[in-house]
């Protein structure tokens, strides 16, 4: 009896430990990437603080790649289907027949999830480019975001190049 009660303390013990590993790590890499973004926005001629702001980071961030920040409205799409679901829901509960629309709507969920890492993989290509860039870069920095941006931001060499006359022209063309 004592036995069981102390394995059960000492599993509790470990969960709660590793909860607070797992936490930890979760804080310290959110705090390393703020950290790289505050570089790449400063090597960019932006305030630093600006990545701190979580919406207007985006916008700041995708005037000065190139991007318009009007695409960031692809990121809202997920949770309008969201809310959408749960309207799907409500009707399911109350005995509404819409068997085939749920599958639509599964449907058009995924394509629209694939329209986010679509915008993902751009900005991360905008981004390679802004600091001129290789093409293995570029494909480093979408496969491997986290470890590529950190090369960005710390790499002296690594400089911003892209012109208010380029910025002008990319805009126009998305």
């Amino acid at each position: 009896m004592a036995s069981e009660l102390m394995l059960e303390t000492m599993g509790s013990l470990m969960y709660v430990f590793m909860m607070i590993l797992y936490y930890a790590i979760c804080f310290g890499s959110a705090v390393f990437q703020y950290i790289c973004f505050w570089k790449i926005f400063v090597k960019a001629g932006q305030e630093g603080w600006k990545c701190l702001i979580p919406v207007y980071n985006l916008i700041v961030l995708f005037k000065f790649i190139g991007l318009s920040p009007f695409l960031l409205l692809i990121y809202l799409l997920p949770f309008l289907l969201i809310l959408g679901g749960f309207i799907i829901g409500f009707l399911i509960a109350i005995g509404v027949e819409i068997a085939y629309i749920m599958f639509f709507f599964i449907i058009i969920y995924f394509i629209v999830l694939l329209g986010v890492y679509a915008l993902n993989i751009v900005y991360m290509i905008y981004l390679g480019k802004a600091f001129n860039k290789s093409t293995a870069f570029i494909v480093g920095l979408v496969l491997v975001p986290v470890v590529f941006q950190a090369i960005l931001a710390f790499d002296k060499t690594s400089v911003y190049g892209l012109k208010k006359e380029e910025k002008e022209l990319t805009v126009e063309n998305v």
